[in-house]
């Protein structure tokens, strides 16, 4: 079960940062090695995908990333329409297209009807160290934010007082796709299976246990997925905490029998790594120092601060699977 981690801590602030003026000569020079780094595939491995701006929308709007559609765009000529933004792939066009780098556009649309467009640029996150100054430059949002390693310490400070836990009960020797895997787990546990269960168009979770642990999952394809599940959480809390939609809460769940009043929830994450991020070690321990997104890292922190104000208790369950099966393996898949 959840501890209580609210009891007893306290909320992490971290050092202020700054945000930089658009039109400094040196946020110029900042850009133009963000853009070079985006071009030169042995210096990408800084760039992240990252759609914050994505969260705050989806709070408006409610949509999935399984529901969206994209277009890359040059001027008004669409040069791919990918299903999934998959980093790598966005790197080779962008690569293609270096030249004119400034002028592609990502387009973003539902049920074939446009969302909104944002500069493609500004889907990724990218961090640049200064080594003369010690001064970190993060550009997110189209924007360039600086913070010392004071900051870095203080976050890392805040990470490690979040409670995280490998749970077999969680764990898959192979992986196929996240409703599968939902279903599976569902069914292997004895959880009620709400993914894809939709209330006000928000699922409150993907799983419920039976100790009343709505736990939300996530495989580690890029960050921007993980901090989508962070940001879903938050979302599924603050519905759970309105006692006005309790009697509409329950007339939704009613076949599955979830009672809401004067009943308390946990808010879990489970994410889903590959096996590599794990200490090769019996108890296959989780070794989040080789997580170098700092964007994920402050996501997660203001995840836990922000349950532990609303007193709700809260968990990060870490699994890792080997690989990705065939469809004709689907019936057979084996647990560890």
């Amino acid at each position: 079960t959840v501890k209580q981690t609210y009891e007893g801590s306290k909320i992490k602030e971290y050092p202020r940062v700054r945000y930089l003026k658009q039109r400094d000569d040196f946020v110029l020079e900042l850009t133009e090695i963000f853009h070079q780094a985006i071009v030169d595939h042995n210096n990408s491995e800084e760039c992240e995908i990252l759609f914050d701006s994505f969260y705050e929308k989806a709070a408006e709007i409610h949509f999935n990333f399984s529901d969206l559609e994209y277009e890359i765009k040059k001027n008004n000529e669409i040069l791919a329409s990918p299903s999934v933004l998959i980093k790598e792939e966005i790197l080779e066009l962008i690569y293609k297209n270096k030249k004119d780098i400034k002028k592609l556009n990502l387009q973003v649309l539902k049920d074939g009807n446009k969302l909104f467009e944002m500069k493609l640029l500004d889907i990724f996150s990218y961090v640049h160290f200064d080594e003369l100054t010690g001064i970190y430059y993060l550009m997110i949002n189209g924007r360039w934010v600086e913070f010392k390693q004071r900051f870095l310490f203080v976050l890392e400070e805040g990470i490690n007082s979040i409670d995280f836990e490998v749970n077999n009960e969680f764990n898959i020797l192979e992986y196929d796709t996240e409703e599968i895997y939902n279903k599976n787990i569902a069914k292997e546990n004895r959880y009620e299976l709400l993914d894809r269960k939709l209330f006000k168009g928000v699922e409150i979770g993907d799983l419920l246990s039976n100790n009343k642990e709505l736990i939300h999952v996530k495989k580690h394809d890029n960050y921007s997925k993980l901090i989508y599940a962070i940001q879903q959480s938050m979302i599924s809390a603050n519905i759970i905490l309105d006692q006005n939609l309790h009697d509409k809460l329950e007339e939704k769940y009613e076949k599955i029998g979830i009672k809401f009043k004067n009943e308390k929830f946990s808010q879990c994450l489970l994410f889903l790594f590959n096996k590599k991020y794990f200490d090769n070690n019996f108890e296959k321990r989780y070794n989040f120092s080789k997580v170098r997104s700092i964007i994920f890292k402050l996501k997660l922190l203001s995840w836990h601060n922000f349950l532990t104000e609303k007193h709700i208790p809260h968990k990060v369950y870490l699994q890792y699977y080997e690989k990705k099966i065939s469809s004709n393996k689907r019936k057979n898949l084996k647990y560890l």
